[in-house]
């Protein structure tokens, strides 16, 4: 063995004895090699042959150690093939070739045993399956980042962002995203990825450097649907930058385009972005008319729709459809804190009760905050200032309205802060 080869196969030993409940002095005795002779193995430093590999390698309840490290390239091509698919939105697919990867489960026994690692928590992260499982690979991979390429730590960042964002949808794990396109800001994936969480954080200046590389990347991938999704984030952060109207003929041409291409499955997302442009710009009767023909569509769960409609009415004091919808509105949105709250308050404000209804309100403003939701946040806060405008309690409305311009500079910055201090600061 080189020393490379030397360095792997004493990892594979160190992680095995170790999943396995061994002490070295046990897998010492049970190969009977010396004490030694393992420590040094698992210090990359011992060069033993093919058979002695092997041996250790049945102890772990595997045939044999393949010795397969010059099959790297052929491996690279299997990484990058996977990466196509998902660049292409082609998830079913992806999933299906990792699948069929994994069950070369040799592959844990041999020279690219972390690459094998890579895949299945690839293969894990994006089933959902086996948290336990998830943690574990994390850590194996986390530790031994040495011996992956530049492209596979990029992945592997970028993979524990997805990961993390299934609990933590805000800034907190936007590092790993940056991580991972310092490692590969080629990638289509991290940058589209980037551009989703600072859209989400209200980063909006920041995000567009990555949607350009967006645009720039798409071309080598030439999937339609990814154009799509590109139209979409970029007609988001402009109405959230308050270029309501160059958003909504850019929507209304990408659901033409969707019509055209017959790709059904975005037109839901493209109505929901109108609906929600619509209702920012405080065009409430086509509010109301989007947000119904979004909720004809059967694969469209997106329950803002129900607080849209009942505002709009209100709006537009159409309080006899208000009152007929309220109750399957309210049954819609049990369980759904901010949005459940909202109805509450709107329902108080339409009773008059206007200290209620700004006590559901604020309840909801923690909540979007909490969540990181910050849309939605931008909107109740700018919605308080106004109800604490018509109480004369201006002590709140400079509260809500600074905490509106706030998110109004972070908007404006053309860097993600690098630090906390550098957030605070903002």
């Amino acid at each position: 063995m080189n020393k490379l080869e030397a360095e792997i196969f004493g990892k594979y030993v160190s992680i095995n004895r170790r999943i396995n409940g061994w002490t070295i002095e046990g897998l010492a005795k049970a190969s009977n090699f010396a004490y030694s002779t393992i420590r040094n193995i698992e210090q990359g430093i011992s060069n033993i042959d093919e058979e002695s590999r092997n041996k250790i390698a049945r102890l772990f309840g595997y045939e044999r150690f393949m010795n397969n490290l010059n099959q790297k390239k052929l491996y690279k091509k299997i990484l990058d093939h996977i990466l196509y698919l998902h660049s292409t939105a082609q998830i079913n697919e992806m999933l299906e070739y990792l699948k069929k990867i994994l069950k070369n489960e040799e592959l844990q026994s041999s020279f690219l045993f972390f690459q094998y690692h890579l895949l299945h928590f690839y293969y894990l992260v994006y089933t959902g399956k086996d948290c336990g499982k998830r943690k574990q690979l994390k850590n194996i991979i986390e530790e031994n980042l040495y011996f992956f390429s530049n492209e596979e730590i990029a992945t592997f960042y970028d993979l524990l962002y997805i990961d993390a964002s299934e609990n933590d949808l805000n800034e907190n794990v936007t590092h790993l995203l940056l991580k991972a396109y310092d490692y590969n800001p080629n990638s289509f994936l991290i940058n589209i990825h980037l551009v989703m969480n600072l859209q989400r954080n209200q980063y909006l200046v920041g995000s567009l450097t990555y949607l350009e590389n967006c645009k720039r990347l798409l071309y080598s991938n030439n999937s339609i649907y990814r154009f799509m999704q590109i139209g979409l984030l970029e007609a988001a952060i402009m109405a959230d930058n308050g270029e309501r109207a160059p958003a909504l003929h850019y929507l209304f041409q990408l659901l033409h385009e969707a019509d055209q291409y017959g790709i059904d499955i975005i037109k839901s997302s493209i109505l929901d972005n109108i609906t929600y442009t619509c209702f920012v710009d405080e065009d409430y009767f086509n509010t109301l008319k989007y947000s119904l023909l979004s909720l004809e569509r059967k694969n469209n769960r997106k329950l803002d729709h129900y607080f849209y409609i009942a505002f709009s009415q209100y709006k537009l004091n159409n309080l006899t459809a208000y009152k007929q919808g309220f109750t399957f509105a309210k049954k819609m949105l049990l369980g759904t804190p901010y949005l459940y709250d909202l109805l509450l308050g709107l329902d108080y404000l339409i009773k008059k009760d206007l200290s209620k209804a700004i006590e559901c309100f604020e309840t909801a403003a923690k909540d979007t905050e909490e969540r990181m939701i910050l849309d939605w946040s931008v909107w109740i806060w700018k919605y308080l200032c106004e109800l604490f405008k018509e109480t004369n309690n201006f002590e709140k409305f400079l509260y809500y309205q600074q905490k509106v311009e706030e998110i109004y500079r972070r908007r404006t910055l053309r860097f993600y802060p690098k630090n906390e201090e550098a957030l605070d600061s903002i």
